[in-house]
């Protein structure tokens, strides 16, 4: 599992801030739901853990402790700020599994990381800018997240190829339905006594009758 180190700190005259955090967290500036979720321990905790998610949405899993800065640690000078308080650490790493039991070995390695950016941080706290952290293997014992699985392709639509079907065919019975199933129309009778090519033949019984249509009286 890979783990980045980061730090929260105040100097003798600034106050808390991110000091250390992730590579890739500095690059796209998503390091500071950092501040707003590391805390100082309260009692004797030797550290904490906790699952946050950053502003752009990324899932996290966040491992600190919260110790009091030592002269060996700042190679000697004020261990208290310009208020007399003394000055404090909460170092730790960030990974991207969930982490179950934090080992002090990966504790450890992000506290003297933390501590190098923590002095460069002394020498000059007014122009200081946050200090990007490289990814190490962490031995803690976790998970790791699930990998994201593509989704899934989209099955055929086979109804709406079988409605697309049914209307063609549909069109086509209809088609042949007009072209072939109509009647063809009796040719118009003549009127009585004028000459005439084709005459309409009723058959009733069996004796064919001649008709023509009706004129009206000549004056």
């Amino acid at each position: 599992m890979r783990a980045w180190p980061f730090l929260i700190a105040r100097g003798r005259r600034r106050g808390y801030s991110v000091l250390l955090a992730p590579d890739f967290l500095v690059t796209e500036q998503d390091y500071g739901f950092l501040e707003d979720n590391v805390r100082p321990l309260p009692g004797s905790a030797p550290f904490a853990v906790a699952g946050v998610t950053s502003p752009l949405g990324r899932p996290v899993c966040l491992v600190w402790a919260d110790h009091p800065v030592a002269e060996a640690d700042i190679d000697g000078g004020p261990t208290r700020d310009e208020h007399s308080r003394p000055l404090r650490l909460m170092a730790g790493f960030l990974c991207s599994g969930k982490v179950s039991e934090p080992s002090t070995v990966d504790i450890d390695k992000a506290r003297q990381d933390a501590l190098a950016t923590y002095r460069r941080f002394l020498e000059d706290e007014e122009h200081f800018a946050v200090e990007s952290s490289a990814a190490f293997e962490a031995v803690s014992a976790g998970t790791e997240p699930p990998e994201e699985q593509p989704p899934p392709e989209p099955k055929p639509r086979y109804w709406v190829w079988l409605g697309l079907a049914g209307l063609v065919v549909g069109g086509a019975v209809t088609g042949v339905t007009l072209l072939t199933g109509s009647e063809p129309e009796s040719p118009p009778l003549n009127p009585c006594g004028k000459a005439t090519t084709s005459l309409a033949v009723l058959t009733t019984g069996s004796s064919p009758t001649v008709s023509c249509l009706p004129t009206k009286s000549s004056r």
